[in-house]
C-alpha cells in the first residue's frame, strides 16, 4: 500500500503533532510545579503550626 502524501504535508502532520506533545509537556509540567508549590506551603503552614504549638506549651 503506497501512500499519496507529499514529504510537506507528512511533516505539517509531525509538527503538529509535535505542538500537541508539547503542550501537554508544558501543562504537565505547569501542574506539576503547582502541586509542587502547594506541598510546600503545606508544609510551611505545618510548621508554623508546630512552632506556635510549642510556645504555647512552654508559655504554660
Amino acid at each position: 500500500m503506497a501512500i499519496n502524501s507529499k514529504p510537506t504535508q507528512i511533516k505539517g502532520i509531525v509538527d503538529k503533532e509535535c505542538l500537541i506533545l508539547s503542550k501537554l509537556l508544558i501543562d504537565k509540567l505547569v501542574l506539576d510545579s503547582l502541586y509542587y508549590q502547594s506541598m510546600s506551603v503545606r508544609i510551611s503552614i505545618i510548621l508554623m503550626e508546630v512552632e506556635i504549638n510549642e510556645k504555647n506549651v512552654s508559655t504554660k
